[in-house]
């Protein structure tokens, strides 16, 4: 596994994080971080899919 595809998952992560924070407690900053997150994420990971290949 490469950088790119680790910080991928983390990402994810984080989304998931900021994702059941605004279930808890509505916040438009938690929506949008998890939204940057998950953009984050798909160019992480679409950056190590063109490093591997």
């Amino acid at each position: 596994m490469n950088v790119q595809r680790i910080l991928a998952f983390v990402m994810i992560a984080a989304a998931i994080v900021f994702f059941l924070l605004v279930i808890v407690v509505p916040a438009e900053f938690s929506l949008g971080a998890g939204v940057v997150s998950l953009l984050l994420a798909a160019y992480f990971y679409n950056s190590s899919k063109r490093d591997y290949h």
